[in-house]
C-alpha cells in the first residue's frame, strides 16, 4: 500500500507498520492469475504487503517512506509536505545513492549497499516537484540494467552490481520513473547527453525488454482490490 503513490492513486499517511499476506505459492497449487510455475519459469509465491498495523514507519529512517509520502502530498497539492519529504531524501542522500538505515544497520546484504529503488524514487519525487535531476543520477540507474534487460537491486560505492540480482519490483519502479522523466519537457536539461539517455529509442528498447513484468507489477496493484474478499475478515483496514 505504498507503491500505488507511484501510479497516482491515493496511500494513507502515515504509513503505517505492514502485515504480510501470502496470496499465492505454485508450489502449494495456489496459483496467481492462474499463472502455472512452468509459465513462470519455475515455482513461485506472491506476497501481499498491506501498511495497516499498528505504529508508523519513520520518515527519518528509511528513504522509501518519505519517497512515497512526498508523492502522496504532491497528489494532494501539499506543496509543504512534499518538500519536507524531499529535505528528507536530501540528508539521506550522498552523491551516489540513499543512506538510511538499512544501509547503516541493516543485515549484512543490506549494509553498504545503496539500493537501486530508492535511487529511482528519489529521481521520481525530484521529478515530480520540477526540480532538474542531475544526469550523473540517471546514468548510475542505467548502469544497473543487466544484459537481460531487469534492474539490478543494488549497488556499491564503485558502482557495481555488488551481487545483487534483478527483481520485478526494481525493475518496474525504474520503468516508471524513466517514463515520467521522458514525458516530462520542462524544464530543459542543462547537457544534451541527458536527452540521448532518454530518447524515445532507448526507452521504448527497455520496456520491450522489462514490459511483463512491469505490467504484471502494475495489474498487481489493480488487481488487489478483488482479491481483498480472499482475506480472512478483520484483516485489512
Amino acid at each position: 500500500m505504498m507503491h500505488e503513490a507511484l501510479l497516482g492513486e491515493e496511500i494513507p499517511l502515515p504509513i503505517r507498520n505492514a502485515n504480510t499476506f501470502t496470496i499465492a505459492n505454485s508450489s502449494q497449487g495456489e496459483l496467481f492469475n492462474g499463472v502455472s510455475a512452468f509459465a513462470a519459469g519455475g515455482d513461485y509465491t506472491v506476497f501481499w504487503e498491506v501498511h495497516n498495523r499498528t505504529g508508523t514507519l519513520s520518515t527519518r529512517e528509511y528513504a522509501d517512506v518519505p519517497a512515497y509520502t512526498a508523492l502522496e502530498y504532491v497528489r494532494r497539492g501539499n506543496q509543504t509536505g512534499a518538500s519536507l519529504m524531499l529535505e528528507n531524501l536530501n540528508i539521506m542522500f550522498d552523491g551516489q545513492g540513499l543512506v538510511d538505515e538499512p544501509y547503516q544497520n541493516g543485515t549484512p546484504s543490506e549494509q553498504g549497499i545503496y539500493q537501486t529503488y530508492k535511487l529511482a524514487l528519489y529521481i521520481h519525487v525530484l521529478t515530480k516537484q520540477g526540480i532538474p535531476v542531475y544526469p550523473g543520477l540517471i546514468e548510475r540507474l542505467m548502469r544497473m540494467q543487466d544484459p537481460d534487460g531487469g534492474f539490478h537491486t543494488g549497488y556499491d560505492q564503485a558502482g557495481t552490481y555488488a551481487g545483487t540480482l534483478a527483481n520485478a519490483e526494481t525493475t518496474s519502479i525504474v520503468i516508471i520513473t524513466l517514463n515520467l522523466l521522458a514525458s516530462q519537457h520542462a524544464p530543459q536539461w542543462p547537457f544534451p547527453s541527458i536527452e540521448r539517455l532518454l530518447s524515445a529509442t532507448l526507452l521504448y528498447s527497455l520496456v520491450a525488454l522489462v514490459a511483463g513484468t512491469a505490467v504484471t507489477t502494475v495489474f498487481f496493484y489493480w488487481d488487489r482490490r478483488k482479491r481483498k474478499s480472499l482475506l480472512p475478515r478483520g484483516t485489512l483496514t
